[in-house]
């Protein structure tokens, strides 16, 4: 038997194993049910009466009285049924793409297999069933200074946590004391969300080239509370609206979906970029959604319909953040051509620009009278609504690359590119606290 003989043999055998593996509900069919299904079935939308936003309500029949699932057969099980239909307006998912061979074939076989749940609890949200990927441990000790790409104050302002490497470090305000660290995230942490309550945090980030992922997650404990997105590169954006009862997130594909908060379940997804997206933001009603992008565009769209408000094309380079006025009518962006540009949310008419004397301005922040951002030439800034063009300069040295803002107590905080955090009574010219942001 010659090598290539071998060889097929060899395919076939490991291609024989894997295809007698079965088929596991959190792996291979949850993350099926909620990118296609849980938007019209969860308990805040449940078409037909029929919900299957936990396993348990994914059992019980609907307005029809038949049984989505008979373990064993298919054939029996509407679910099944309703994925094959003939009739476009009775298959499922309705008003989109039907699933592909592989994917019905998928859950023929675990009906098949007696539909089996595989997790510890069925009565949880469908989106925490499933399993996330394994992760390295983070280093005990950092042996080089690591960016801060990622952090957020608290809603109470006594904490400020911050994306190390596969962790979340929490610190102590204002002295900076290591209160705890979180394990088991990805590599790379892009962002990071509080919700208003305190109780959820939003993380996004992943490995560059090969996954990504977006969670929410308890943040005393790191616990998973829901998985928003998974795929094959970073997760780079993520948000929590004001009321908190959704976020959005953004990656690398140029996607932004928006996500019920409770569930996890992916509710609207907004008109996509050509490149990544860098930044966004709420207005404040949360009636709208800016992204900002590598592909030279700036777009508002509307968070429930996901339809195009306004597009503002005038950088004519990369953008990196984009931020809403307080009044939701405005929106500030800022790019690579070293220009702060006003424009209107709602027809995407220009109203002002200002120069950032070269500064490569990577993160901005709104506040109630003005606008915060920080760059490469390690200033804070604060820009009145008024007067854009005329900001009060908090200094800080190093290359900037991330902000937070504690809007009780007015401290503003940057992340640098050295791994080094300081802290600002917003007004105040110098740092009031500079401490190593890992251990």
């Amino acid at each position: 038997m010659n090598p290539l003989q071998t060889l097929a043999l060899v395919l076939m055998a490991v291609a024989s194993v894997l295809a007698a593996e079965p088929v596991q509900f959190g792996r291979d069919i949850a993350p099926l049910l909620q990118d296609h299904c849980l938007a019209c079935h969860r308990a805040e939308k449940a078409r037909g009466r029929y919900r299957l936003d936990t396993f348990d309500q994914l059992r019980r029949s609907g307005e029809s009285g038949r049984d989505p699932l008979v373990p064993g057969n298919p054939s029996a099980s509407s679910l099944h049924e309703l994925l094959i239909h003939a009739d476009p307006d009775q298959r499922m998912p309705q008003d989109s793409e039907p699933l592909g061979p592989q994917e019905v074939s998928r859950i023929r076989r675990w009906i098949e297999e007696g539909a089996r749940f595989d997790g510890p609890d069925s009565s949880v949200p469908l989106s925490a069933s499933i399993p996330r990927a394994e992760q390295p441990l983070s280093p005990e000790k950092y042996r080089r200074p690591v960016p801060v790409a990622a952090m957020a104050f608290s809603p109470d302002g006594s904490e400020l946590v911050l994306g190390g490497m596969n962790e979340l470090l929490v610190r102590r305000v204002p002295d900076g004391g290591l209160a705890r660290r979180l394990g088991g995230f990805p590599e790379r942490l892009q962002s990071l969300s509080w919700d208003k309550g305190g109780s959820r945090l939003a993380v996004a980030g992943g490995r560059p080239g090969r996954s990504g992922e977006a969670v929410l997650v308890d943040p005393k404990d790191g616990r998973l509370l829901a998985v928003l997105r998974t795929g094959p590169d970073l997760m780079t954006a993520v948000r929590f609206n004001p009321d908190g009862s959704r976020v959005a997130v953004g990656g690398t594909d140029g996607s932004v979906t928006v996500h019920e908060a409770g569930s996890g379940a992916r509710v609207a997804v907004l008109p996509a970029h050509a490149d990544w997206v860098l930044g966004l933001d709420w207005s404040a009603d949360g009636r709208w959604l800016v992204s900002a992008s590598r592909d030279r565009t700036v777009r508002v769209a509307e968070a429930v319909s996901g339809d195009p408000v306004a597009s503002f094309t005038e950088h004519g380079a990369p953008v990196f953040a984009a931020v809403f006025s307080p009044d939701g009518k405005q929106v500030l962006s800022v790019g690579r051509d070293h220009q702060l540009r006003v424009w209107s949310a709602e027809n995407s008419e220009a109203r002002s620009r200002s120069s950032t004397d070269g500064a490569d301005l990577l993160a901005l922040l709104s506040t109630a009278d003005g606008v915060l951002s920080a760059g490469s030439d390690g200033v804070v800034r604060h820009h009145p609504w008024a007067s854009v063009s005329k900001p009060v300069v908090h200094r800080a040295g190093g290359r900037l690359l991330s902000l937070a803002f504690d809007v009780g107590q007015k401290r503003i905080a940057a992340g640098s590119f050295d791994g080094v955090i300081r802290i600002w009574t917003l007004g105040a010219p110098e740092p009031f606290s500079e401490f190593p942001a890992f251990p």
